[in-house]
C-alpha cells in the first residue's frame, strides 16, 4: 500500500462539502477525535497537529451547489493550469475553475465517465504528507464508474497511475504502491441510496452515477460502525471484507454525507 499524498499524481487531500460545517465539524471531532482549525480562510480538519481535511460550506459556491454535499478527494499535481488542459484534451471538463485556497491552488473536474475529482496544487506541506493506513486517515480510494474500460486511460494518462487486475479487482498506484481500486458500477450498487440521490441532483437517469468513494481507516470496523449509529449517523453497508485490503463499511454522517470505513482486519 503506497504512501498517499508525498508525490505527484496520488491522493493528498480531501474536502468536505457540507451544507452545515459547524455540525459536520462535531460529528467528524467526536467519530475520529480530529480537532479543528483555520488556516488561509480555510476551516480544517487536524488529526493530532497534522490537518487531513479542509470543510466547506457548498452554500457559498453556485458551482458546487449543483452537486450533492459530498467527500471530494483531490490529487495533487505540480501544475494545476496544465492538469486542467490535459484534462479536457483527454475528454473530461471542469466543474469548479483553478481557485486559490489559501494553501495552493486547487480546481475540480468531471472524468470521462462523469466522477467528480480534485485537483490540488500546493508549494508547502499541508496536506501533502504521506496518509497511512493510520486510524481516522484516509488510506484508499475507488472509483465506480459503469465504464471501466474508458476511465483506465484517461487516468493513466492525466496521473501515470498504474493499474493492476488481481482476482478480478482493479487495483490503481504508482511505484510505491497501491491507493485505490476501480469497481464496475452494476446492479447490486443500488441499494447504495446516496449514489441514486446524486444522480436525481445531477438530472441524470442513472441512477447510481459514477463517483470516488473515500475510506477513512479505523482500528474496528464493527466498533465504529456502533458508535457512529450513536452519533446519530447511519449504517448503509455493514462491515464486509474488500477483496485483499481488510473489511469496509458505508456509512453516513448526520448532515447526509456518505463516506466508508476500512479496517486491515
Amino acid at each position: 500500500m503506497a504512501a498517499i499524498g508525498g508525490s505527484y499524481g496520488t491522493f493528498g487531500w480531501i474536502v468536505l462539502s457540507t451544507a452545515d460545517p459547524a455540525a459536520a465539524v462535531r460529528f467528524y471531532r467526536r467519530a475520529f477525535g480530529w480537532q479543528e482549525a483555520e488556516a488561509g480562510g480555510l476551516l480544517l480538519m487536524l488529526a493530532g497537529a497534522k490537518p487531513v481535511a479542509a470543510v466547506m460550506d457548498y452554500r457559498q459556491n453556485d458551482r458546487i451547489q449543483r452537486e450533492p454535499q459530498n467527500w471530494l478527494p483531490m490529487v495533487r499535481v505540480r501544475d494545476v493550469d496544465e492538469s486542467i488542459v490535459k484534462v479536457e484534451s483527454l475528454g473530461g471538463s471542469v466543474i469548479v475553475p483553478i481557485q486559490d485556497v489559501g494553501v495552493g491552488r486547487a480546481a475540480a473536474v468531471r472524468g470521462v465517465t462523469g466522477e467528480a475529482i480534485g485537483l490540488w496544487e500546493t508549494p508547502g506541506p499541508l496536506g501533502g504528507e504521506p496518509i497511512l493506513m493510520d486510524p481516522g486517515i484516509c488510506p484508499w480510494f475507488e472509483l465506480v464508474t459503469p465504464d471501466p474500460e474508458r476511465a483506465i486511460p484517461f487516468y493513466k494518462a492525466l496521473f501515470g497511475w498504474r493499474i493492476a487486475d488481481e482476482g478480478g479487482y482493479t487495483f490503481i498506484g504508482n511505484d510505491e504502491g497501491q491507493f485505490g481500486g476501480i469497481v464496475k458500477l452494476a446492479g447490486d450498487w443500488e441499494d447504495y441510496a446516496f449514489h441514486a440521490a446524486i444522480g436525481r441532483a445531477r438530472g441524470e437517469k442513472l441512477s447510481v452515477p459514477p463517483h470516488w468513494m473515500i475510506f477513512f481507516g479505523v482500528d474496528d470496523c464493527d466498533h465504529f460502525t456502533d458508535q457512529v449509529e450513536a452519533l446519530g449517523g447511519q449504517v448503509t453497508t455493514r462491515p464486509e471484507p474488500l477483496h485483499t485490503v481488510g473489511t469496509f463499511a458505508v456509512l453516513r454522517d448526520p448532515q447526509g454525507v456518505y463516506f466508508s470505513v476500512l479496517s486491515k482486519r
